[in-house]
C-alpha cells in the first residue's frame, strides 16, 4: 500500500504585517480501488504555525469530509485526523492564517498516516512572504507655473523591505489629476520616465486602464512590476493645466 501524499500553498503568498492568508492542504490517495478496494481510513496530518497563527473569523473550509481538526482562532498548530480517501482520491483543506513578523515564512506540515501507514509520507513545505507597505511620495517641479506652463509630476514608490515587493494586479496604482479649478492633464509632450530602480515590465496607462497614458489624459495608472529590496523606482512625466488657481 502506497503512502498518501500531501502539498500546501499560500493564497496569496504575499501579504501585510497583520493581513490574512488561506492555507490551502491537498491530500491525495495513489493507490487504485484494485490495489486497496476500501481507500485509506484514519488520515492524519499536523502542521505547526512558526512564526504564524490561525485568523479570525475561522472557517476549516475546503472538499475534505468526515475528518476532525483541532482548529482554534490564534491556534499555532493544526491537526487533522480521521480523514478518509477512496481509491485514487483527492481532496483539500484551507484554514485562513495570519501573522505580524516581516520575512520570509518558512511552514512545514508533517507527514501523512493512516491506518494502513503508520510511517510518515513526506513533509509539505511552502513559505509565506510578508511585508512592510511600499511607501508613495509625489512632488511637482517647478512647484509654480504660468496657466498652460508644465510642470514635471513625480511619482516615488519606495520599498522598505530586505525582499523584493511585487506590485500585484491590474491597477497598482491609480492617480486621477485635480478638475478644480481646471483639469490637470499629461502635457502635449508627455515625456513619461521611469527611473533605474523600476522594474522594466511597470506600465503607465491611461486612466481608463486600456492604452498607454498620453498626451491630454486627466491621469494615470502604474501597473505590474516590482520593486528590489531596499529600492525606489520613480515615474515622472509632464503635466500642465489652462486654468490659474492651486491644485
Amino acid at each position: 500500500v502506497t503512502k498518501p501524499t500531501i502539498t500546501k500553498y499560500f493564497s496569496p503568498a504575499y501579504i501585510k504585517p497583520g493581513a490574512t492568508t488561506n492555507l490551502t492542504f491537498t491530500i491525495s490517495n495513489p493507490n487504485n480501488s484494485t490495489t486497496l478496494p476500501t481507500g485509506l481510513t484514519g488520515i492524519t496530518f499536523t502542521d505547526n504555525l512558526v512564526d504564524m497563527k490561525i485568523a479570525s473569523p475561522l472557517s476549516v473550509s475546503g472538499t475534505c469530509t468526515g475528518y476532525r481538526s483541532n482548529a482554534v482562532v490564534d491556534g499555532t498548530s493544526f491537526t487533522v485526523s480521521n480523514l478518509r480517501l477512496s481509491p485514487s482520491g483527492r481532496c483539500t483543506i484551507s484554514i485562513p492564517v495570519t501573522a505580524s513578523r516581516v520575512g520570509t515564512l518558512p511552514n512545514e506540515a508533517s507527514g501523512v498516516t493512516s491506518d494502513q501507514n503508520a510511517t510518515p509520507s513526506a513533509v509539505a513545505k511552502a513559505n509565506l512572504y510578508t511585508y512592510q507597505p511600499t511607501i508613495l511620495t509625489k512632488a511637482f517641479n517647478p512647484k509654480q507655473i504660468l496657466a498652460g506652463g508644465t510642470s514635471v509630476l513625480s511619482l516615488t514608490i519606495t520599498n522598505p523591505n530586505a525582499t523584493t515587493v511585487n506590485l500585484m494586479g491590474t491597477t497598482s496604482l491609480t492617480d486621477l489629476f485635480p478638475s478644480s479649478p481646471g483639469q490637470m492633464v499629461l502635457a502635449a509632450t508627455p515625456n513619461i520616465q521611469k527611473s533605474a530602480g523600476c522594474s522594466s515590465n511597470i506600465s503607465i496607462m491611461d486612466p481608463s486602464n486600456t492604452r498607454t497614458a498620453a498626451a491630454g489624459d486627466t491621469g494615470i495608472v502604474i501597473k505590474n512590476g516590482y520593486l528590489v529590496a531596499s529600492s525606489t523606482c520613480t515615474i515622472s512625466m509632464n503635466v500642465t493645466a489652462s486654468v490659474d488657481g492651486e491644485y
